[in-house]
C-alpha cells in the first residue's frame, strides 16, 4: 500500500478554516446563509488583497520545510505521535521532529499567534446574470470564473463540485488570525463522505477531496471575505493542494 505523504502546510489547509474561530457545526435555516449572501456580496468593482503573507512568514516555512523533511524519513512514527493531537498538528516536542527543541518552541509560537498580511493587490469584481453571482479576478482568472453561487436555487459550484453549507461563523473577538470580529458562513465539498479529515491515518491510502469555500464580513469594516482551500490526493498520493484567502473593499 503506497504511503499518503502529508504536508504540514497541507494539513493546515485541511483544519485551519476552524482554527481561532467560533464554528456553530449545525448549519442554519435554510436561505440564512444566501440572504447574507445578497446583503453582502454585492456586484461591483473591488479592490482585492490575497492574504497569504504573515510576520515572520519566512521563518515559519523555513521551519515547515524542516518539519516536513524530518516527517517523511518518519513518517509511520508521525502518524502514531500525532493520532490523538487535534487537527492531526503536533502540539508536544519530539527530536524526530526536525527541530531543536527551541526552535518548536519558536515554531509554536509563531503558528498560534501569526496574523493574516496582503501579499498582492489586484481587481476583482462581482457579477449578477440570471440570479447567478460570478466573479471576474485579473488574478488567478480562470479559477475564479469557476466559482459560481446560484441565489435562485441556492447553490454554490467550483468547477464541477457541488458544495453543501456545513458551519456558520460568528467569531466576537479581534483576536484570531483576520484580526478582526467577522460573522459569515462555511460550505464544503469532500469525498468520501463519511471520513475525518482532521485525523491524518484516515487519509492512508485513500481516493480524497476536501475542499472549503468561506465568505464573510469583517466588523466594523465591512470588509469582504472570500476564501477557497482544497486538498485531493489519489492512490493514496497528495495531487492537489492550495488556498486562497482574499480580502474585498468596494473600489
Amino acid at each position: 500500500m503506497k504511503k499518503i505523504i502529508l504536508t504540514l502546510v497541507s494539513l493546515i489547509i485541511i483544519n485551519e478554516c476552524g482554527n481561532s474561530q467560533n464554528y456553530n457545526n449545525n448549519a442554519p435555516k435554510k436561505s440564512d446563509e444566501f440572504a447574507f449572501l445578497i446583503n453582502n456580496f454585492k456586484t461591483g468593482l473591488y479592490q482585492a488583497d490575497l492574504m497569504t503573507g504573515s510576520e515572520n512568514k519566512e521563518r515559519r516555512v523555513e521551519l515547515i520545510t524542516k518539519m516536513q523533511i524530518a516527517i517523511k524519513d518518519n513518517y509511520a512514527w508521525y502518524i502514531e505521535f500525532v493520532k490523538d493531537a487535534p487537527n492531526g498538528f503536533p502540539i508536544k516536542y519530539d527530536k524526530k521532529l526536525g527541530l531543536t527543541e527551541d526552535e518548536f518552541k519558536e515554531f509554536k509560537q509563531i503558528i498560534d499567534n501569526y496574523r493574516m498580511a496582503s501579499e498582492l493587490t489586484f481587481d476583482f469584481s462581482i457579477q449578477m446574470k440570471d440570479s447567478i453571482l460570478s466573479f471576474v479576478s485579473s488574478y488567478e482568472k480562470e479559477f475564479f470564473d469557476s466559482l459560481k453561487i446560484d441565489l435562485a436555487k441556492e447553490k454554490i459550484f467550483l468547477w464541477d463540485k457541488e458544495f453543501k453549507l456545513t458551519d456558520t461563523i460568528n467569531e466576537q473577538s479581534a483576536n484570531n488570525r483576520v484580526g478582526s470580529k467577522w460573522n459569515g458562513y462555511r460550505w464544503t465539498f469532500q469525498k468520501p463522505d463519511k471520513i475525518d479529515f482532521s485525523n491524518v491515518a484516515e487519509l492512508i491510502g485513500k481516493d480524497y477531496a476536501l475542499y472549503r469555500v468561506v465568505l464573510g464580513i469583517l466588523e466594523p469594516s465591512k470588509t469582504l471575505s472570500l476564501t477557497v482551500k482544497g486538498v485531493e490526493g489519489a492512490n493514496g498520493e497528495q495531487k492537489v493542494s492550495f488556498t486562497l484567502p482574499i480580502f474585498l473593499k468596494h473600489k
